[in-house]
């Protein structure tokens, strides 16, 4: 009934297909996650483009349904990307059909190139499987793990990047979990290419374990997508591509411009469009309305408070004398403490404040600094973090250092290339790289 599509052919895509898709999204998804798509009039008109996006909402990923759905709507074909799904999930039954339709492709280097070299507008998700099972506390998190291909690829053929940031799919169901232990002690990372054995919960079947979910009823959050002001890179080329001090720095590059509008758009979404609060304001909306009553003289009943705005009752109780005066001076310090909190410390102020803080105490330096006391400890685990994942990066780095140097010796006394590559989980570029500089 269902006949395997190739999944390295460009000649799937069908915009019959497309148009049908999209129309479904822009009469379901779009209305039940009240979603926006903003910035494609920043998307160049003709030529390559690689729209680079941070993956949500396993195994949902509203985010690029309503991505494309929207760029077909604007653009037609001209714009629509080819994009790039896992080699094991394109395989399946069904979905193999229906994405090879939308424009998927099995992940690949070959099939990214083909796409560049051609031309062709080319969505992909660097974190890829990693970031889409990432735990909800990391929503508004990157997770791309180094992984620079889009950028020697952008770098190679002079090709702008996109990036598409986006936020709220990761609120269609929670992972507590990504386990990538669990997913190493099954031997599914090795088998299945796949780091992550996520524990979600999701609406109707609760707590689940692994990454085979039937279908969920996803939480109705908010979806924001916004495409950002194309990059373009001063140093293009077959040589700015095998630089990787150069790709390193583009990719950074690109990582921040996605990371601080993720930031952005996650507090917008929070505080202006949860869930809860645009219920309880349409409820309070529809009480007020109803006690607009008058008494026949003219008179309304008392209009209810918005519940996001503050209700200060103690009017309603007699004041000591001392109570009044610090009441009366309430708004000059709460002025300065705003002033204080809208001022940016930079990372050697955080660190210093810290510092002083274990010497002094906490109460004194949040005083003198004008900050609250979760502010400080905020920072000190930040800064405990960061000394920890130094400590471990560095490690790490000393373990990859020796694996590549017994490639390189290895390599050097007649294994082929390939084999040892493949033996120390290693790519050749990172090979070629490192046996260059040891011959220096």
């Amino acid at each position: 009934m269902f006949e395997r599509k190739p999944v390295n052919s460009l000649e799937n895509r069908d915009p019959a297909l497309i148009e049908r898709i999209t129309g479904i999204v822009r009469k379901t998804l779009w209305p039940y996650h009240r979603a926006e798509v903003r910035g494609l009039e920043r998307i160049p008109g003709a030529g390559g483009v690689i729209y680079v996006g941070n993956h949500n909402g396993y195994p949902y990923m509203a985010e690029g349904w309503l991505f494309t759905a929207a760029l077909y709507e604007a653009f037609g074909m001209s714009r629509f990307p080819y994009f790039l799904v896992h080699e094991h999930a394109i395989e399946l039954p069904v979905i193999n059909q229906v994405l090879t339709g939308y424009g998927g492709l099995g992940a690949s280097s070959r099939n990214a190139l083909r796409l560049v070299s051609g031309g062709h507008p080319m969505l992909i998700y660097p974190g890829a499987a990693e970031e889409l099972m990432r735990p909800y506390r990391e929503r508004a998190r990157l997770r791309f793990n180094g992984r620079d291909a889009h950028v020697r690829l952008a770098l190679r053929f002079n090709t702008p990047i996109v990036p598409v940031a986006a936020v709220g799919g990761h609120s269609t169901a929670i992972i507590l979990d990504d386990l990538p232990w669990l997913a190493e002690l099954l031997g599914i990372k090795e088998r299945f290419n796949l780091g992550a054995w996520p524990l979600m919960l999701s609406i109707p079947w609760g707590l689940t374990l692994g990454p085979i979910i039937p279908p969920y009823v996803p939480w109705p959050a908010k979806i924001i997508v916004e495409a950002l002001e194309p990059i373009h890179f001063a140093r293009t080329g077959r040589e700015a591509a095998r630089d990787p001090v150069w790709v390193q720095k583009c990719a950074a590059k690109v990582e921040r411009a996605i990371a601080s509008a993720v930031e952005r758009l996650e507090r917008e979404r929070v505080e202006k469009h949860g869930l809860l609060r645009f219920a309880l304001g349409k409820a309070v909306e529809h009480i007020e309305r109803a006690l607009e009553l008058g008494d026949g003289g003219g008179v309304r009943l008392p209009a209810l408070p918005r519940f996001t705005e503050h209700v200060d009752i103690r009017g309603l109780f007699p004041a000591t004398p001392e109570e009044s005066g610090a009441r009366a001076d309430e708004p000059a310090r709460a002025e300065r403490r705003g002033v204080t909190a809208r001022a940016r410390f930079t990372a050697a102020e955080r660190r210093r404040i810290v510092r002083e803080a274990a010497t002094r105490g906490v109460a004194a330096v949040c005083d003198e600094h004008g900050v609250s006391r979760s502010t400080v400890y905020r920072w000190r685990r930040a800064l405990r973090e960061q000394a920890r994942a130094r400590a471990s990066s560095s490690a790490r780095a000393r373990r990859d250092d020796a694996r590549i140097r017994r490639a390189v010796l290895k390599a050097r006394r007649g294994a082929r290339v390939v084999d040892v590559c493949r033996e120390h989980g290693i790519s050749r570029s990172t090979f070629y790289r490192w046996k260059s500089r040891l011959d220096e």
